[in-house]
Order: C-alpha cells, then sequence, then structure tokens
C-alpha cells in the first residue's frame, strides 16, 4: 500500500505536519514527543491491520510490513533533520 504523494512528502501519512501547517494551539496540544510518538504508533499499526486483513501471502505481507518500517523510519530522519536544521 502505498500513499499519493503530498506536497510535503510522506511526514502528512504519519501524521507530522511541519511547523508551518501547525497552528500554535495545535502545538501546544499535539506537538509533543508522546502526542507525536501516539500518533505515529497509531498509524502504524492500523497500518500493519490493514496488511494483515488484505494480503494474504506470507512473503507478501513480510515486504509489506518492511517497506512500512521503511517509509516510517525515511520520514521520521527527514523530519529530524529538517527540525534541526531549522533550529
Amino acid at each position: 500500500m502505498t500513499f499519493p504523494p503530498t506536497p510535503f512528502g510522506a511526514s502528512l501519512a504519519y501524521g507530522v505536519a511541519p511547523q508551518h501547517m501547525l497552528s500554535t494551539e495545535t502545538v501546544a496540544e499535539k506537538n509533543t514527543i508522546a502526542g507525536l510518538i501516539s500518533r505515529a504508533a497509531k498509524r502504524l499499526h492500523d497500518d500493519f491491520e490493514n496488511i494483515r486483513e488484505t494480503v494474504s501471502h506470507s512473503g507478501e505481507k513480510g515486504g509489506e510490513t518492511e517497506d512500512k518500517v521503511r517509509e516510517f523510519l525515511n520520514v521520521t530522519s527527514q523530519n529530524a533533520f529538517m527540525r534541526r536544521r531549522d533550529s
């Protein structure tokens, strides 16, 4: 399963919006470490459940799961780099 391209990359797929897209109220409420981890965990869980329900072949399930983990790690590392660069 792949996500359609967005102008901000795949980061929106995991609920991690670029800083300029968040209002000050949203930043205060949702941009905590716990909030970010919680949203990312829920999204990964939902992705894994979708893979379990829709892909019947074990090898393909594993491949899809690996792709999701890679996508998540790439998005998180890109976001971390952007935050460091902007500081």
